[in-house]
């Protein structure tokens, strides 16, 4: 139990034994705790802190035999002078991290003013509880996310009363709510920021290079095929995702228009659902990338990233399929006869000259 400690002496003498190396002088600008339990204040700064200024924390850190802290005293100076105003004692365990805080009373001795407790996980705080010393009375409880962010903040006295905090990815507080014998209310809560086309544009690349390998790898096709097409389109408001098309041998065989063998629409493996790119992150992403590119009337941006993403996949990509040695992957709008040309001319840049030259001499360029 945290409140059966004894007095300071005894407190402080206990530690000597779990000690074997001291540094004083340790200062620092008023960390927070549970940061310094959490990672966010690696030992070596923790250890060789900045000199000490007027009104700065001084502090002493003892470590155990295997470089692990064991424990940390912190004094808090009036004005900078000796005497001290206040002291907190941090005492490491495997499981917990135990905080006993001694402040001057009104007639100026340093009495424990309440106690805390730490606990851990994998070596990082999950939660603080707080005790007073009135009555050893728990007065507040403190829980942390995986990363160290406080999430939830409770005082049992009230009863069912607490704050729970949301952060997003960046640690940023996005949402406190305060609950209250089951009501929640909201009483902070930061404004989404939408994200820029560049930004979702981004997202969607990222996912398409994943997503798109994943989709050919689960097909078993037996007949040769020489085209993956990512098939775009701006006039349904639906330019991303594209829609995956594959071009079979067979059907280019009887082909001299380059218009009519490059219309994945007369392509028999298109729209099949073997072939749908249903990724969450990527769905939602391009839902809101195509609101922008509607709203500007531009498909160029989605043009130049379907076009870099086609010349720049690998071929472990469609390592599983059947596929002519003149293989290709291309981006075609599926609608536009002039947008098309301009995808036709980019892949042509890309292929070997003996390719381009057969391809030319077939009329499929």
């Amino acid at each position: 139990m945290l409140a059966s400690v004894g007095g300071r002496d005894a407190l402080v003498a206990s530690t000597s034994g779990c000690a074997t190396e001291w540094w004083k002088g340790y200062t620092a600008r008023s960390p927070e705790p549970y940061k310094a339990l959490t990672g966010g204040m690696p030992k070596d700064r923790l250890l060789a802190a900045e000199p000490a200024e007027k009104g700065s924390d001084i502090g002493q850190v003892g470590v155990d035999a295997a470089g692990r802290i064991a424990f940390m005293r912190r004094f808090w100076p009036i004005d900078g002078e000796a005497a001290v105003s206040a002291e907190s004692v941090y005492l490491w365990g495997d499981d917990a991290v135990r905080v006993f805080h001694f402040a001057r009373d009104f007639d100026l001795a340093l009495r424990l003013a309440w106690v805390g407790r730490y606990a851990l996980s994998g070596g990082r705080a999950v939660s603080y509880e707080v005790l007073e010393q009135k009555g050893w009375k728990l007065v507040s409880t403190y829980a942390y996310d995986a990363l160290g962010r406080p999430s939830c903040v409770a005082n049992p006295s009230l009863g069912d009363d607490r704050f729970e905090m949301d952060h997003d990815a960046a640690g940023t507080l996005v949402q406190l709510r305060r609950v209250t014998r089951g009501d929640v209310r909201v009483v902070y809560e930061a404004k989404a920021k939408k994200a820029g086309l560049p930004a979702l544009l981004r997202t969607i690349d990222e996912r398409l290079r994943e997503v798109v390998p994943a989709t050919l790898a689960r097909l078993t096709l037996t007949e040769p095929v020489f085209c993956l097409a990512l098939v775009y389109e701006l006039e349904q408001g639906e330019v991303l995702p594209p829609r995956l098309a594959i071009g079979e041998a067979a059907y280019r065989a009887g082909f001299d228009s380059a218009e009519r063998l490059w219309n994945p629409a007369e392509w028999r493996l298109i729209d099949t659902p073997a072939l749908a790119l249903d990724d969450p992150a990527l769905l939602e992403a391009s839902r809101a990338a195509n609101q922008l590119l509607v709203e500007g009337g531009k498909i160029e941006p989605a043009r130049k990233l379907l076009a870099t993403l086609a010349a720049e996949l690998p071929a472990s990509a469609w390592a599983g399929l059947p596929v002519t040695d003149d293989f290709c992957v291309v981006a075609l709008h599926g609608a536009d006869a002039e947008t098309m040309e301009k995808d036709l001319k980019a892949l042509a840049k890309r292929l070997p000259a003996d390719v381009r030259a057969a391809w030319k001499k077939a009329g499929w360029l």
